[in-house]
């Protein structure tokens, strides 16, 4: 069962689907290993106007995605090197659960594709 605060963005999943006009793009994760995030981000001059993802996972896996794309939104693209999840996150998460961080924060390590 998801906590309280998770569950929020689990059943509000209101930045999920693709993003056409996506400027950049960042993947992580295998659908054959469990676990699989896609993220599309739209950039103007420097600054992440718009975020759609696209998930495969357990209920953690698309909360957090989705946590994750709401604080993304009008961040500058920088802050994707400097991302860290708030203590509040963290304790809540299940210890047998913390990959699913792990994968996230791979997802913002990445060099994001640019179209």
């Amino acid at each position: 069962m998801l906590p309280a605060n998770l569950l929020t963005y689990f059943e509000a999943t209101q930045y999920a689907g693709r993003l056409p006009h996506a400027t950049h793009h960042l993947i992580a994760g295998s659908k054959h290993q469990g676990r699989w995030v896609a993220m599309d981000l739209q950039v103007t001059a420097g600054k992440i106007v718009d975020v759609r993802y696209r998930v495969y996972g357990c209920a953690y896996t698309i909360a957090l995605t989705e946590y994750l794309a709401q604080h993304l939104l009008h961040q500058s693209l920088d802050c994707l090197q400097y991302w860290q999840w708030p203590v509040e996150i963290i304790t809540e998460i299940p210890h047998h659960k913390h990959s699913v961080l792990l994968l996230l924060q791979r997802l913002l390590d990445l060099e994001p594709t640019v179209d």
